[in-house]
């Protein structure tokens, strides 16, 4: 009997186990889908300040020429 109640509660935390990465992979992608966004995000930042600096020393050049 004693042998029973063992396996049942391997059982069990085999269970649990698994239940618990299940959910870890999921809140996992999760975060892993935020940060790709937050980083899309941040590289679209990054491009638009250069361009409007690259624009505006362009610009500055151009002034300083005439």
């Amino acid at each position: 009997y004693r042998g029973n109640v063992m396996a049942l509660t391997t059982h069990n935390v085999n269970e649990k186990l698994h239940s618990h990465e299940e959910i870890c992979a999921i809140r996992y992608d999760a975060i892993h889908h935020r940060l790709d966004k937050l980083e899309r995000l941040m590289m679209k930042a990054i491009w638009s300040t250069m361009t409007i600096m690259s624009a505006g020393l362009g610009a500055l050049f151009l002034i300083l020429l005439k």
